[in-house]
């Protein structure tokens, strides 16, 4: 009876390793994604030899979409830039996350709003460059994976800055000029250094006084060295409208 027992006790605990076995085979059957987010075609369907192995063919591929990735290759110049704004505490932020803003290559607004989430340990020594990865909300799924975008991400906090229309900057080969009106009522040329575009105006990041007056009006006849008569007019962000200026007759 002892060795009865011992041998159908063998068999039972045979018998559930088999069912371990099978279980896991049933498992292995069904493929599970790690992740949500969108499937390729199927590149096997039924009938199909399946293998396994390192040389087992792919299934499908899928991709995240909400959220979304984007990643930026840095350059090392701009790694070191941000670095020093840290360490003087210039890009202050509560809440810790920088914040990214992506705009796709058919619109001139940064819409997406999103936070940097990743930077890698080291600069690539053949690119001289740092990857970067920012995550973005994608609900409505208009952000497509694979599809090229442009990111920036904040440089400083609010500060006060010159804002002009960008119609109002005159190219003078590679300087860029913008025509004020002086105490004299003689208009003069100003050279500038331009920054982003702000709600539909551009920054000045140098050249100008806010006590200038910039001539927006007759920018076609209005030179340097020519007397005017003034017209006073503040402009907000995303008007279109151009300070009104009178030319003296003599030189219209």
């Amino acid at each position: 009876r002892a060795n009865t027992f011992r041998v159908n006790n063998a068999a039972v605990k045979a018998a559930e390793a088999e069912l371990k076995q099978a279980q896991l085979d049933l498992e292995h059957a069904h493929v599970k994604a790690p992740i949500s987010g969108r499937a390729s075609r199927a590149e096997l369907t039924v009938g199909n030899l399946v293998q396994p192995g390192a040389n087992a063919p792919l299934l499908t591929t899928i991709v995240s979409v909400d959220p979304i990735y984007a990643y930026a290759d840095v350059d090392e110049a701009t790694v070191i830039k941000y670095q020093q704004m840290d360490k003087q505490g210039v890009r202050k932020n509560s809440s810790g996350a920088i914040p990214v803003e992506l705009a796709l290559g058919n619109s001139p607004e940064f819409s997406y709003k999103g936070t940097l989430d990743f930077t890698n340990n080291q600069i690539d020594p053949t690119t001289g460059t740092l990857e970067a990865r920012a995550i973005f909300s994608n609900p409505d799924r208009n952000l497509i994976p694979g599809e090229f975008a442009r990111i920036r991400v904040t440089g400083s906090g609010k500060y006060m800055g010159m804002l002009i229309p960008d119609y109002a900057i005159v190219s003078d080969q590679e300087k860029k000029t913008v025509l004020v009106v002086g105490s004299d009522k003689m208009v003069q040329s100003k050279e500038v250094v331009l920054g982003p575009i702000i709600d539909g105006l551009r920054v000045i990041r140098s050249g100008l006084d806010a006590s200038d007056w910039v001539v927006l009006d007759h920018l076609q006849i209005v030179r340097p060295g020519m007397p005017v008569t003034p017209m006073e007019k503040t402009l907000e962000a995303n008007e279109q409208a151009a300070l009104p200026l009178k030319t003296d007759p003599s030189h219209s």
